[in-house]
């Protein structure tokens, strides 16, 4: 996910009183997850295992925790607490609670002629819906989620809300992550009656086309 400027390792390192190891210059522009990590962005990594997951080739900077701040040759700064610290930042800096529900009848909404959507259906900002879908009745989707072709999403199912993401601050205290990503759902997907579909940390939850979903998932 892109952010709204570049930030420098020294000004997140000082923001949340981090170590600086290395490349006090160093830029990014972006956050990425361990799973889909672009050039010029931020991770987390606190768990070894995951920095096998690290390609030379891609340059990223890291918040890192200390015990295995050195097996890394990438940018970082290192901190008791990675995943707490990279929540903080999104929290601070991306606003993840924007949204932007409407309601309004079928026929305002734009989507494709051959899609059927019922009423009281609601629907978030930037939301692409395809062709000869069914969504029935009191259906929520969330902002930026993406509706292939020929879908049925049945009543009650909720779209794109947060996932269970939790971190400990300082204090021990739950702290909640920013949830940023989106739900991709690819054609020929039928969701069963008040199931949830919760959006990616920061990638997307995805659900691949032909999947079949029962009632309550």
């Amino acid at each position: 996910m892109k952010l709204n400027r570049e930030y420098s390792l020294k000004e997140i390192a000082d923001l949340y009183h981090c170590t600086l190891s290395s490349d006090v210059d160093y830029k990014f522009n972006s956050i990425s997850s361990i799973n889909k990590i672009e050039n010029h962005s931020l991770i987390y990594i606190s768990d070894k295992k995951h920095l096998t997951r690290l390609d030379s080739n891609i340059d990223c900077a890291i918040i890192i925790a200390k015990d295995i701040s050195l097996s890394t040759k990438h940018a970082h700064i290192i901190c008791d607490n990675p995943l707490f610290i990279f929540s903080k930042f999104l929290s601070d800096y991306i606003n993840s609670n924007k949204i932007e529900f409407f309601t309004q009848p079928p026929g305002i909404l734009k989507y494709p002629s051959s899609t059927t959507i019922y009423p009281n259906v609601s629907i978030g900002s930037s939301v692409e819906i395809g062709d000869n879908c069914i969504i029935y009745p009191n259906v929520t989707i969330y902002d930026n989620c993406k509706i292939g072709n020929n879908v049925i999403i049945h009543s009650g199912c909720v779209i794109g809300s947060d996932g269970f993401g939790l971190a400990k601050d300082e204090s021990n205290f739950w702290f909640k992550v920013p949830q940023i990503g989106n739900v991709i759902i690819e054609d020929y997907v039928e969701i069963g009656a008040n199931s949830t579909i919760d959006r990616g940390a920061i990638d997307s939850t995805i659900i691949r086309r032909n999947v079949k979903i029962d009632n309550q998932v």
